[in-house]
């Protein structure tokens, strides 16, 4: 395993997320005595050993002596897995979202298509219910609330 090219994917995910959340990700990966544990219920403390893992963690993969080299060496396969769960997150995130959004078009595309076709009016508004709750999923849980209300013919 390359250290330098570690160090590398760390920095550059680190530039993206910031220091924080990757070294919560690592500490949560990591099985040693080289990190502080975070699993403390004191706020001060866990925000004190926050900050010097993440200082610890950037002085090992940014130093080049040899002493930095062999920690570095540890903690790289906590590195090389916290990056690993971190991408396949954002797959399943743009997997999710992609499929909400094809579920979505094709809802849409049903409900135009029944009104096109002149369908009967309880099967327009099924379809149209359905379009719209489906455009609804697509947006983060919580952002909106819609409440649909059928009025009788």
């Amino acid at each position: 395993m390359e250290i330098k090219l570690v160090a590398e994917q760390l920095e550059a995910w680190a530039r993206n997320d910031g220091w924080w959340p990757v070294t919560e990700k690592i500490g949560a990966q990591y099985v040693g005595d080289l990190l502080e544990s975070l699993e403390v219920s004191d706020t001060d403390e866990w925000d004190r050993r926050r900050k010097n893992n993440a200082l610890f963690i950037k002085r090992v993969f940014r130093s080049v002596t040899p002493y930095y080299r062999k920690l570095a060496t540890q903690l790289a396969p906590a590195v090389l897995s916290a990056l690993d769960a971190e991408r396949q997150r954002l797959a399943y995130e743009d997997c999710s979202a992609a499929y909400a959004a094809a579920v979505a078009n094709k809802e849409c595309s049903e409900a135009v298509n029944a009104k096109l076709m002149n369908l009967p009016v309880n099967v327009q508004t099924k379809e149209v219910k359905e379009a719209i709750l489906s455009l609804v999923d697509m947006l983060t849980p919580g952002s909106i609330k819609i409440t649909i209300h059928e009025v009788a013919a």
